[in-house]
């Protein structure tokens, strides 16, 4: 059916007459800036005895309240909101209470029943609205007066249509074909389908409109189903003498289909000397399907451990994961998981890894080729078949501070080797403290600490001399007492790793020498004193 609105707006200078006994002259004059709108009259035009719900709405900026009166030339107002009242025969609607107006505007919404039985399908709605200032004085008030109207829905045959068959039934989807008659009106037809006879989906069919007064074959593809699932479906054409639908009917998709699995190994992690992690995922496709993880020395594997899970079901990706344990060390592996399942049996993509190599292992051996200030520390490494770099930490204390580089200061052997570090540079007469160091991709390792003894000073050295140096350490000063009268003298002052550093020194008296130690940076140096042609070594600490 077509709806026809119709909509004309006059006004009165005099006041409202001739639409309702009420009017609205007493709030005074006309004014175009009131205007009313009525919304709810049925697009399709009115069909005889149908309720419908109206909404007249009254619009003014500057005004605080409104009211109308609304007469219809044919049907019935009915539930008249509050404020409102209709007569006994239900022609005319008016306010009895002025209503608040809220941003300019108010709206009354009401019900309207369509004649069952009309020599005219017009229907004409006479409204008169006002709004007021509210405050018991007409001056300055507004009211206007408007026309809607409405005309019946045309008169036809609703469509017909019916479900003629189900084919192409799959796991998740299948084809309705039916045939529907528009009766001569533009007809939309569509397919309700659900798991229930409450249906709940909808879908256009193809075509989405048929028209004409002959049978127009109709076709409707669902997917996106759930595998072996009982579905309900009909078919519903409307137009605009109605809506028909074609009997409910049932249909059951197909058990899922069964692919080979999707498998994926993309991680590799908490990789030790005998083991390892790999993470992936798999998709079962539909079909149960049983996960292990393969691996060995080589692509044709030859070994398999579990999964995490160890199985997979359904059409969803899944995590999945393995550890292998008891491997051996340092050696090249490869990795794959597997799935089997009705369809057969897939693979993930093959990687390799290593594992770690053991640490190395040093066994120290005795210090040799001691003298005043050199020394060779020697060892014998295990580099368990990994790249090892070795040193020896040395230094005053078990804290050490310095390192040398053993020779070879490299290996990978599976066996011990020997190596050394010549340490130079040290102080006469000194302990020291020592350890050797190797680092692979098996772990840092240190031998324990041990300690060797610098060999001292010749006889000529400074106690047996009867020289005296202090205090000692020294932060400014440093004092040489017992020198020979008139003494032949040369001072060098070095740091423990020979590097000659530059002080000044200033004989005191008859057996005096002052040294000035103040530019010097704390820690140990050597003192060496070649006096009257003897040379002697001791050392100091700023």
């Amino acid at each position: 059916m077509l709806a026809i609105i119709y909509l004309s707006t006059s006004s009165s200078s005099g006041g409202i007459t001739g639409i309702s006994t009420l009017g609205c002259s007493c709030h005074g004059a006309s004014n175009s800036a009131t205007t009313m709108t009525l919304s709810g009259l049925p697009s399709g035009g009115w069909v005889a005895g149908n309720t419908y719900s109206l909404t007249l709405t009254i619009l003014n900026s500057t005004k605080v309240a409104a009211g109308f009166d609304l007469t219809c030339t044919q049907g019935t107002f009915s539930n008249a909101p509050a404020g409102t009242q209709a007569n006994a025969t239900g022609s005319e609607l008016w306010h009895t209470t002025p209503a608040l107006m809220s941003g300019g505007s108010v709206s009354f919404t009401f019900d309207w029943t369509a004649p069952s039985a009309s020599a005219s399908t017009l229907v004409i709605f006479h409204v008169a609205g006002n709004a007021v200032n509210n405050t018991g004085n007409q001056n300055g008030d507004h009211w206007s007066t408007t026309n809607f109207t409405s005309i019946a829905a045309p008169s036809g045959t609703p469509p017909s249509i019916s479900l003629t068959g189900i084919s192409a039934i799959t796991s998740n989807s299948a084809t309705i074909a039916g045939s529907g008659n528009a009766n001569g009106a533009s007809t939309n037809v569509s397919v309700d389908y659900g798991l229930t006879a409450s249906f709940g989906s909808n879908t256009a069919a193809t075509p989405p409109v048929i028209s004409g007064s002959s049978a127009t074959s109709v076709s409707t593809t669902l997917s996106g189903l759930s595998p072996s699932t009982t579905y309900f479906v009909r078919y519903k054409a409307t137009n605009a003498s109605g809506t028909a639908y074609s009997l409910d009917t049932l249909f059951t998709t197909a058990p899922p289909t069964s692919n080979l699995p999707t498998l994926n190994l993309n991680a590799i992690s908490g990789i030790s000397t005998t083991g390892a992690t790999f993470g992936g995922n798999v998709n079962a496709n539909n079909a149960l399907t049983n996960l292990s993880i393969e691996y060995g020395l080589s692509t044709s594997f030859g070994s398999s451990a579990a999964t995490t899970p160890a199985t997979a079901n359904g059409n969803l990706s899944t995590s999945l994961s393995g550890t292998l344990s008891g491997l051996s060390p340092n050696t090249l592996y490869y990795v794959r998981f597997k799935g089997i399942n009705t369809a057969g049996t897939a693979y993930s993509n093959d990687t390799s890894f290593s594992t770690l190599p053991l640490a190395p292992v040093i066994n120290p051996l005795a210090v040799s080729a001691i003298t005043l200030n050199s020394a060779t520390t020697n060892a014998d490494v295990n580099a368990n078949g990994a790249l090892t770099n070795i040193s020896v930490e040395y230094g005053l204390t078990n804290s050490y501070g310095s390192t040398q580089n053993t020779s070879p200061a490299s290996m990978s052997s599976s066996t011990f080797q020997s190596v050394s570090a010549t340490l130079v540079s040290l102080i006469p007469n000194t302990t020291y403290h020592y350890r050797f160091k190797a680092v692979s991709a098996g772990g840092i390792i240190y031998s324990p600490d041990a300690t060797f003894i610098t060999k001292p000073s010749s006889v000529n050295d400074f106690a047996q001399a009867g020289i005296v140096l202090f205090p000692n350490p020294s932060r400014d000063y440093l004092t040489l007492n017992g020198l020979p009268a008139h003494p032949s003298m040369k001072l060098v002052v070095q740091s423990v790793s020979g590097q000659q550093a530059v002080i000044s020194y200033q004989l005191k008296g008859a057996d005096q020498c002052v040294l000035d130690v103040r530019s010097l940076s704390p820690g140990y140096y050597i003192l060496t004193l070649e006096l009257n042609g003897r040379i002697m070594n001791t050392t100091f600490q700023k």
